[in-house]
């Protein structure tokens, strides 16, 4: 089969287009060298794990191991080989985006794609590519627990390749993932100030009379204006919408007297979070909120004090559970007490505090804090925290209050 390699560039130039010059999320991250001990920590893995060449297909992995930011919609599969070469896939409608990152990083050899090509047979001829000596059926590891690929993707390129193995690569990046350098610690802390600056437009607005979705569109024109980017928007909920859990739409009103307001948004510092989740209350409250958020508060408060590593994810949501049976209100707790966040404001594949996971909490990891009670037709009542685990603690990422003044 001939080898298709057209529209593969290797760019090492450190020029980049002048339109890009003002806009950091358009520059890498981290250093370089940061980088590039990503990509060798990918690739001793694939060793120890036995496999030949490694297709990384999640959009935050992809990012993770190359400091590219791609369009999300968009399919660009990373392929690592063993051999020291490695290639890039992308649409070649985005392809455009090789002239901003490809001089950048490591990750210098890209093969663009149109859309009338059936991109399976485009993976499996780049694989080859990486390694013309490819030994006879080979061990090909693809993010097989992960939705970026598909069963029948897997397979297909696992044919025209002739495949001895396929297994998963996804523990490969994500155990590199879910422990943050200091540069990506302090990326988070600056999007956590961020947060802050748009959680405060959220309650000003409610104040002065708005609705959710009023008060959403506000926080959102300051979140793209201070972070360039707005993956998520602000969500906004009144009343007992709020009850139904994560429902990412407004009723347009006003909230009334005894309503509560919670409301879930991200600041974004060159693709990394700090999300941040609070509830007021419109005075009197007639409705009883506020001992809810209260409770929420302390319960966020009791797992700063106590998390450290060596502690399983289960062992720390009994922390949470615990203070909520204290406060009488463990009946409206339905979910985790916690999850990772960092490249993605949501990031369950890498860390969950709920019970029966026995994964351990590990100096570096970054939790979002979110033992929310949620009181259906009344509320959800919420105080986070993002935290990074520290050799002997916590280190709180945001100083925001978790308790808030509400309004008549």
């Amino acid at each position: 089969m001939k080898i298709r390699n057209q529209g593969t560039v290797a760019m090492h130039s450190p020029n980049l287009p002048a339109w890009t010059s003002k806009n950091e999320n358009l520059r890498l991250s981290v250093t370089r060298a940061e980088i590039d001990s990503r990509r060798d920590g990918a690739l001793d893995g694939m060793q120890r794990n036995g496999i030949d060449v490694a297709v990384f297909t999640s959009p935050e992995t992809i990012f993770y191991l190359t400091g590219i930011y791609l369009p999300r919609i968009d399919y660009h599969p990373l392929i690592l080989s063993a051999s020291g070469n490695h290639r890039l896939l992308c649409r070649n409608i985005a392809f455009g985006w090789r002239d901003v990152w490809a001089g950048q990083t490591w990750a210098s050899e890209w093969i663009s794609f149109r859309d009338e090509e059936e991109i399976d047979r485009v993976a499996a001829d780049a694989i080859r590519d990486v390694n013309p000596q490819l030994k006879s059926r080979p061990t090909i590891g693809f993010e097989l627990d992960r939705p970026s690929i598909s069963y029948n993707s897997v397979v297909r390129i696992g044919e025209l390749v002739g495949a001895g193995t396929i297994t998963s690569c996804t523990a490969i990046a994500e155990d590199l993932r879910v422990i943050k350098s200091p540069a990506e610690i302090e990326l988070m802390r600056r999007a956590g100030k961020i947060s802050a600056k748009v959680s405060d437009i959220v309650v000003e607005a409610i104040r002065l009379g708005a609705t959710d979705i009023e008060a959403s569109i506000a926080a959102g024109k300051v979140l793209n204006e201070l972070s360039g980017t707005q993956h998520t928007p602000p969500a906004v909920m009144t009343g007992a919408l709020g009850g139904n859990g994560h429902m990412f739409g407004w009723t347009k009103m006003k909230p009334e007297p005894g309503d509560a307001v919670t409301w879930y948004l991200s600041g974004w510092v060159q693709n990394y979070t700090c999300p941040l989740e609070r509830t007021i209350v419109r005075g009197p409250d007639k409705n009883k909120v506020l001992p809810l958020v209260e409770a929420v508060a302390r319960a966020v408060e009791r797992l700063v004090a106590e998390l450290r590593p060596g502690m399983t994810f289960s062992q720390a949501y009994d922390v949470a559970m615990r203070a909520h049976q204290e406060s009488n209100v463990a009946q409206y707790w339905r979910n985790h007490a916690g999850y990772g966040a960092g490249i993605n404001w949501i990031e369950f594949d890498l860390c969950r505090l709920r019970p029966n996971d026995e994964r351990v909490l590990r100096p570096g990891m970054t939790v979002h804090l979110v033992p929310c009670l949620t009181v259906p037709g009344l509320t959800m009542a919420q105080a986070s925290r993002v935290i990074a685990i520290t050799d002997d603690g916590v280190e709180e990422l945001s100083d925001y209050p978790l308790r808030l003044e509400g309004f008549n």
